[in-house]
């Protein structure tokens, strides 16, 4: 496979796996969202700049069409807030790397965290928090909740991450989790825990199958990907299917049925559109990413530009209409180009030249 999390040189990806390490940047490729149930007063645009030679590459944002600013000498993994105020984006130094907070502005700028790995993060619905995966870069991590106001940190749970979401009103958040690594992927389920109050509440499972990662929330069900395990084919990805289910466990539904082949791995589900009929998903493998969709009312499934073009999804409008994208590939450099595509893969757009590993407020 080969997503990178934002950026191959600076990133080590949410989910880790030793074996298969390009698929767990594939799970991380964005932060996992449903469009924001209030309208976002402003547009914001982030992305990476990859500079000449070996410099590092940088955050830069834009707001309504704005000049762009430019956030981070040395960042990479830009997040934008539902509301388009805010970006988080990650900062290497020698010895670790930060979580960093700004306005789009590129002003107010904080540090919320600083760990020798911090996965990519994901924004609550009203922008308060931010959760992340943190540790070192090898053995067990610690998932926790960040307090953009004040700082503050909550652990909600300790082993092997693969991917976060919050509810649509941001009172619980959703998780897959392993107790270990595992060569042929994560023998992990998906977890539901409260937020509210003064500690969060107890993790409940919602999958007790032990073949479940990458969960993403959207306004009636969980969506998740089902791993299996190709038997005899050690060197092969494991293999992985879209299913839906209710918070509480019920309701399960196969969604995908996809047959997919040597060294490629998919569907992992990235972002919602905010009436939950349109998804964004990708589909990777071996030096490779795809960009898909799959729409709740016909059930299809299908690439967004339906062919192998090397187009990576970003994420998608709220109202389920336009697909923020990337091209030049996996591991993409100064020739990739930030663009729009229409959910049918039609009406490309180019939005910016030279960039890559964008992300939205979709206030369209």
């Amino acid at each position: 496979m080969g997503v990178p999390d934002r950026s191959r040189r600076y990133a080590r990806p949410t989910m880790r796996l030793r074996t298969f390490a390009p698929l767990t940047a594939l799970i991380a490729l964005v932060a996992p969202a449903v469009a924001a149930a209030v309208p976002p007063p402003v547009t914001t645009v982030a992305y990476v700049k990859y500079t000449s030679g070996a410099q590092p590459p940088q955050v830069w944002a834009t707001t309504d069409g704005h000049a762009p600013v430019k956030l981070a000498a040395n960042g990479y993994q830009p997040i934008v807030s539902p509301s388009g105020s805010l970006v988080a984006y990650s900062v290497p130094t020698k010895t670790a790397t930060k979580l960093v907070v700004a306005t789009a502005a590129g002003t107010g700028k904080r540090t919320l965290t600083t760990a020798a790995s911090v996965g990519t993060p994901v924004w609550s619905p009203d922008a308060s928090k931010l959760t992340a995966v943190i540790g070192s870069e090898l053995g067990r991590e610690s998932l926790v909740v960040l307090d953009v106001a004040t700082g503050a940190k909550r652990t909600i749970a300790t082993g092997f991450f693969n991917g976060a979401s919050f509810s649509p009103d941001g009172s619980r958040l959703a998780y897959g989790r392993a107790s270990r690594a595992d060569d042929q992927g994560f023998a992990g389920d998906v977890y539901v825990v409260p937020l509210t109050g003064i500690v969060p509440g107890t993790p409940a499972n919602v999958t007790a199958d032990g073949a479940s990662v990458a969960p993403l929330w959207g306004p009636e069900s969980i969506v998740f990907s089902h791993l299996r395990t190709t038997k005899g084919r050690r060197a092969d990805y494991p293999k992985a299917n879209l299913r839906s289910i209710r918070p509480d466990g019920t309701g399960l539904r196969i969604l995908t049925k996809l047959k997919i082949p040597y060294l490629l791995s998919g569907l992992y589900a990235t972002a919602f559109s905010l009436d939950g009929k349109h998804l964004l998903a990708e589909y990777g493998g071996q030096d490779h990413s795809e960009a898909w969709t799959y729409d709740f009312t016909t059930g299809k499934a299908r690439d967004l530009t339906g062919k192998t073009d090397e187009v990576t999804g970003f994420g998608i409008s709220r109202d389920g209409a336009t697909v923020l994208a990337g091209t030049g590939g996996y591991d993409p450099q100064a020739k990739a180009d930030v663009v729009t595509y229409s959910f049918a893969g039609k009406h490309r757009k180019t939005l910016i030249k030279n960039a890559a590993w964008a992300s939205w407020s979709p206030g369209i």
